[in-house]
């Protein structure tokens, strides 16, 4: 258990490099602002950047189907803390951070905290809010069905990060799907790629939230997640990411 919780809270990686693709990011634009608007606006969504989670979920990378129950708080692309109840409280304060559990702390190792950076840096594009900035360049996938809907991809690159892979509902611009690479504690810090599809967008304090996703690796299910309590704030309280 606590080999494949490393691998949930730590498993950010790298794949990247790219240079601008203007007129892929001029067609996608109305869909991806749409997607903004349709999350609660840019001007909500940048004001409240940290997102406060309880949830609770289900591991499968096992073979078997692990219930645990835990939560999450992160400041979009900056810091996070996940906690799962009876296993981990990992941090990372924005520029180290690390491992609570059985009664001791020890630090992130170099790997773990680039894999935290590179999770935070997906959470970020995911959010939309940086497309459209010279830094990302954005190449249009063509269409599919997620959720039986038709559904717009689009692949985001930046130098020195992640690619991402995000696949945007055709009606409503919110996201469906993301796909990026990690690498996986369960098979030895390979790369795999994760794909995670997103349901149940709910409205809280006036911003539209997924309250369920389930993500595969290569294929597999992994992990199954429901937001049992979802909060939306301007700042975080500084004791979240401080080290015990």
């Amino acid at each position: 258990m606590q080999r494949w919780l490393l691998s949930v809270v730590c498993g950010g990686v790298l794949t990247w490099g790219a240079s601008a693709q203007a007129d892929d990011y001029a067609e996608l634009k109305p869909l991806i602002e749409k997607g903004i608007e349709a999350a609660g606006g840019r001007e909500k969504l940048t004001k409240r950047p940290v997102s406060l989670m309880k949830f609770s979920g289900v591991y499968h990378a096992t073979g078997n189907a692990t219930p645990f129950t835990g939560r999450i708080v992160r400041q979009r692309g900056e810091k996070s803390r996940i906690e799962v109840d009876n296993f981990y409280t990992v941090v990372f304060n924005g520029s180290q951070g690390w491992i609570a559990a059985n009664g001791a702390v020890n630090d992130l190792t170099t790997e773990q905290a680039d894999n935290v950076k590179g999770d935070l840096h997906v959470e970020r594009v995911t959010s939309l809010l940086p497309l459209g900035d010279d830094k990302y360049t954005v190449t249009k996938l063509g269409e599919t069905q997620v959720n039986g809907k038709p559904a717009v991809g689009l692949k985001v690159e930046s130098a020195g990060q992640r690619t991402v892979e995000l696949y945007l509902d055709k009606q409503s611009g919110l996201v469906v799907k993301r796909s990026a690479q990690t690498r996986s504690t369960e098979q030895g810090g390979a790369l795999v790629t994760e794909e995670t599809v997103y349901t149940d967008y709910q409205t809280v304090d006036g911003l539209k939230l997924a309250s369920k996703s389930v993500s595969h690796r290569d294929g597999s299910k992994y992990v199954e997640l429901e937001a049992m309590q979802i909060e939306m704030a301007e700042k975080a309280n500084d004791a979240e990411f401080q080290r015990p």
